[in-house]
C-alpha cells in the first residue's frame, strides 16, 4: 500500500523486492523518515505508520498512517500514535 500511495515503482519480481529491500535495510546514511509495520497482538499486520520531514533542530516531525480498511476502529492508530510520541522522547 505504501508503494502504491506514494507512487513508487513497485520491483517487477521476487529477487527485485529482496534487493530493494536490502538495501533499504543497510542504509547507514542518516534518514529524515521512518516507516513502521502496525501489527495487532497475533502478529497480523494492520497497517503501516511513518514519521516524515524529522528536525532534530527543531524538535519536530510529521506522522502519517494507514491502517487496513478491515481493521479502522479498534485503536490500532491510536497505540501506534502513542509508542510514536513515546519514543519522540528519545533518540531513534
Amino acid at each position: 500500500m505504501f508503494f502504491l500511495d506514494n507512487e513508487i515503482e513497485l520491483p517487477r519480481n521476487e529477487d527485485d523486492a529482496k534487493e530493494y529491500w536490502r538495501e533499504f535495510v543497510e542504509n547507514t546514511e542518516k534518514s529524515s523518515s521512518f516507516i513502521f509495520t502496525i501489527e495487532a497482538l497475533d502478529g497480523k499486520k494492520v497497517g503501516s505508520s511513518y514519521l516524515n520531514s524529522i528536525d532534530e533542530r527543531n524538535g519536530t516531525f510529521g506522522v502519517g498512517m494507514i491502517i487496513d480498511r478491515n481493521c479502522r476502529g479498534q485503536g490500532y492508530g491510536t497505540a501506534a500514535l502513542r509508542i510514536i510520541a513515546d519514543g519522540s522522547q528519545n533518540d531513534f
